[in-house]
């Protein structure tokens, strides 16, 4: 059997890091990082002692930046691991299983912090971005969200698709919206939709397909669609 790389144990490690992520901003907050501690030491049966995950993260923040970069998240778990002598495949066993743990307690958090619908709702905006500019015009919002509405709602309310919606979307008033508003958006709509979480990642992972394939046939537009 062949022995475990740095390579693998980086890679495990970046998806790690990503997995505490929640915003996906490139930094751990204070919030994300205990939020991700709590719950992960909660499944594990153990007692969550708020001061000790302050003092850990405290600890790793090396630069009192009130944050954790991937630099010091990946110094703060490999101190831990040398500190118990785990060898490169109990490190990477490790590694692996709380990022599978992390991303179950993300996807029971909800729909804005699950990282497979998030990941759903980036296909969309990039496929509805017919300019390539990394904005949706109203009109390209308009398309995407009743495409989204349409399937996620039983009741479809013309409130989420109308003017006034892309006006409240859009928080800096350029006219478009990004993709950062993009993603506020959708996660309002779907606060008021019934279905649970697995039943929307299951639908969006829908509209992405026939968005793709769409775009395959060689549509340059992308209007709305229904999926059955």
């Amino acid at each position: 059997m062949a022995s475990v790389s740095e390579d693998e144990i980086e890679i495990a490690m970046e998806a790690l890091f990503r997995a505490y992520d929640l915003d996906e901003s490139g930094e751990l907050s204070r919030h994300e990082f205990l939020c991700i501690e709590m719950r992960l030491n909660y499944e594990q049966g153990e007692v969550f002692r708020g001061d000790s995950g302050t003092a850990k993260m405290t600890l790793a923040d090396r630069n009192s930046s009130g944050s954790l970069d991937y630099n010091e998240f990946r110094e703060r778990f490999m101190t831990n691991f040398q500190e118990q002598g785990l060898s490169r495949e109990e490190v990477v066993a490790y590694l692996v299983e709380q990022n599978k743990m992390a991303l179950l307690e993300r996807a029971k958090m909800g729909p804005r912090y699950h990282a497979g619908i998030r990941q759903a709702l980036k296909s969309i905006f990039s496929l509805f971005d017919v300019s390539g500019d990394s904005n949706l015009s109203p009109e390209e919002w308009m398309a995407a969200q009743k495409t989204v509405a349409a399937e996620v709602s039983d009741d479809l309310d013309e409130g989420w698709i109308d003017e006034a919606a892309f006006s409240a979307a859009d928080e800096n008033g350029d006219g478009v919206l990004d993709l950062g508003e993009f993603l506020e958006a959708s996660f309002a709509m779907f606060e008021g939709v019934k279905k649970r979480t697995d039943q929307i990642l299951a639908t969006l992972q829908r509209i992405v397909k026939a968005l793709e394939a769409q775009r395959l046939s060689g549509r340059k537009e992308t209007p709305p669609v229904t999926i059955f």
